[in-house]
């Protein structure tokens, strides 16, 4: 691993739960294969055992042995996330978007206004759903601690 890499998911873990992440974190996390994959990885290891331990599993049990390893195995899948497609779908919704406004040009001016206004909840709505998609880039989104299931344990 990278000392940058190694410096930036050290600032990751360091952070709380539900914390907003710094912008340098997040621009990483954007921009890195490697230190991506790790965040997805930890957290569906994270809610992988949090499930376990809501049921009262022996920690040193074979099947918290089992979730460690199925985790390891999905590590796979969570290397292969690519914004390549993302980057390619909102070049069309640009695309779109420039060619709306051309279209428009020289028509009545509540055209030109109904036209941008599309324009922009098409832009809108890109950006919401890559948000939504990427959540755990911008924010480290685990469950949030619940000392109750703690102590009834």
């Amino acid at each position: 691993m990278k000392e940058k890499c190694q410096k930036i998911m050290e600032k990751f873990y360091a952070a709380d739960k539900n914390q907003l992440l710094s912008p340098s974190v997040s621009f990483h996390l954007f921009c890195c294969k490697e230190c991506r994959a790790r965040v997805r990885l930890l957290t569906k290891a994270e809610k992988l055992a949090a499930i376990e331990l809501s049921q009262k599993v022996d920690v040193d049990s074979e099947e918290v042995t089992k979730i460690v390893k199925n985790a390891m195995e999905k590590q796979k899948d969570f290397i292969k996330v690519s914004f390549r497609s993302w980057g390619i779908s909102g070049f069309f919704v640009l695309v779109f978007c420039i060619f709306l406004s051309l279209l428009s040009n020289d028509s009545a001016p509540m055209v030109q206004f109904s036209g941008s206004i599309f324009s922009g909840l098409c832009i809108s709505a890109y950006i919401m759903t890559f948000i939504g998609a990427n959540l755990d880039i911008f924010v480290k989104k685990t469950g949030k601690f619940n000392g109750a299931n703690l102590i009834s344990m």
